[in-house]
């Protein structure tokens, strides 16, 4: 419970097995929030593309 109260106190948690990273445990309002900017990333791109090709 201790790593889970880390991530929901917004701390990222770094998962290693056998010494390499292999996870990391974020909460979930971290994680809306980064699938929300990876959206608008691709949203961004989609419509400067659409942009490019109608100039």
């Amino acid at each position: 419970t201790m790593i889970m109260d880390q991530a929901v106190a917004g701390h990222p948690v770094e998962i290693t097995r056998r010494g390499r990273e292999s996870a990391v445990i974020i909460s979930k309002t971290s994680y809306e929030a980064y699938k929300k900017a990876e959206y608008d990333v691709a949203y961004y791109k989609i419509s400067v593309s659409k942009e490019n090709s109608e100039a």
